[in-house]
Formats: C-alpha cells, sequence, structure tokens
C-alpha cells in the first residue's frame, strides 16, 4: 500500500510540473517610451537584435512606429511571411513583409559620416529642438512623411461641435481694482485672525490629531440597585 502511494504521489507531481511547465508566463507590461528620437521615414541602422541577427549593421527606412510596443519597422529587415487572402485585383497567398523591431535595437544615421550614432536634443536660437547627431555634431532633420498625418483632423464641423464664435469668445473681462483690492484685504484679515488665534491657544507649530483632544470617557460607575 505505501508503495502504491508513493508512487501515485509522484505521478500526480510529474503531471503538475508538466502543467506548469506548459503554462504561458503572463507577459510583462510594456512601458510606453516618453520621447521618441526615431520617426517615420527616417533612416536607421540594425544595431542587435538576436531575431535579427542576420541583418545587423543594415540600414534602412522606417516605415511605421508602434509607440504602445515600442517597435518599428524597418524597410528590408526581419522580413517574414504572411498568409494574405487573395481579392479583386490582387493575388494572395504567402506574402514577405517586414517584421517589428525593438526601439532600442536601431540608431539614427548621421547624414555626414553614414553611420548609425547616438541623438541629443539641442534648441536653435529660434527655441526650436532638433536632433543633433553624438558622433559628428551635425543636425538629422526630420522626414517630410513624419509631418504629414495618417488620420487628417476632420476639416468639417460636425452636428454636435461648438462653434468656433463660441469658442473665441472673451467671456472673462477680469475683475475690478476695488473688487481685487477688497478680496487681498479679506484674505490678509483671515490670515491675521488665523495667526492672533494660534498664538493665544499656544501654537508651537505642532498640530495634534483629533483623537488626542478628546477628553477620555468616564466610566460608568455600577448601579448599585443591579
Amino acid at each position: 500500500m505505501a508503495e502504491a502511494a508513493a508512487l501515485n504521489a509522484l505521478r500526480r507531481s510529474r503531471n503538475f510540473l508538466m502543467e506548469t511547465a506548459l503554462r504561458k508566463a503572463p507577459k510583462k507590461p510594456v512601458v510606453p517610451i516618453k520621447r521618441w528620437r526615431v520617426t517615420r521615414g527616417d533612416t536607421v541602422e540594425i544595431i542587435a537584435d538576436p531575431k535579427v541577427s542576420a541583418d545587423a549593421g543594415k540600414q534602412g527606412k522606417v516605415l511605421r512606429v508602434d509607440r504602445k510596443k515600442n517597435r518599428v519597422y524597418v524597410e528590408g529587415v526581419a522580413m517574414r511571411k504572411k498568409a494574405i487572402r487573395p481579392e479583386p485585383g490582387k493575388e494572395g497567398g504567402m506574402v514577405p513583409v517586414e517584421g517589428a523591431i525593438h526601439y532600442s535595437n536601431v540608431a539614427l544615421v548621421d547624414p555626414t559620416t553614414g553611420q548609425g550614432s547616438k541623438v541629443r536634443y539641442r534648441k536653435t536660437e529660434d527655441g526650436t529642438a532638433v536632433r543633433v547627431s553624438v558622433r559628428s555634431g551635425a543636425i538629422i532633420p526630420r522626414s517630410d512623411e513624419s509631418r504629414i498625418r495618417k488620420k487628417p483632423r476632420p476639416s468639417e464641423a460636425a452636428p454636435g461641435d461648438t462653434p468656433s464664435e463660441v469658442v473665441t469668445k472673451e467671456t472673462w473681462a477680469g475683475l475690478d481694482a476695488e473688487v481685487e483690492r477688497a478680496v487681498r484685504r479679506r484674505r490678509l484679515r483671515r490670515k491675521l485672525q488665523l495667526a492672533q488665534r494660534q498664538r493665544a491657544q499656544g501654537y508651537s507649530g505642532f498640530v495634534p490629531p483629533p483623537a488626542l483632544n478628546r477628553a477620555p470617557f468616564a466610566k460608568s460607575e455600577p448601579d448599585e440597585r443591579a
């Protein structure tokens, strides 16, 4: 009996280990990058990535960026096949497409040296922030594609939109000088009253919590008749 119980326990433990091994580990939440230095249309160089080790050192154009997952899609890099359904005018089948690469595995190409380089931001005389190459100090201009919105803003007003005349209308003219002076006097008077009250109560900078200000409850005397 003892050998059978030990054998059953071993089987249960083995099944448990197999289930835990097959169970997928929870994915770590992706923390979006606050400030992106790579935009759509830039020329970048692949630094290193285990998935695209064969493409390390290649240069290509950024087709699109995924800011929620910190991924970029570079032209001709990390190619994979995707099944596409046939549509009228288009042939279906296995079509090669670009795969996603992490943002940290690409570097902007310096326009003067033609090599990948780290980038810093610097403000010009007129106050605009520009990208500057650390390798040579040259300014890396933004591409024209990054300035074009994929989803253009609606130009026509919808039925529920607020008219522009109402939005631009000035409704706050400010307080009169006399009213503003009266408000300032009232605030100063309240501050002085509060300071005098605290000084009279011996305020030393420590405000005790409400529980310490309460008097202890008096114990009720036992009823003699009981």
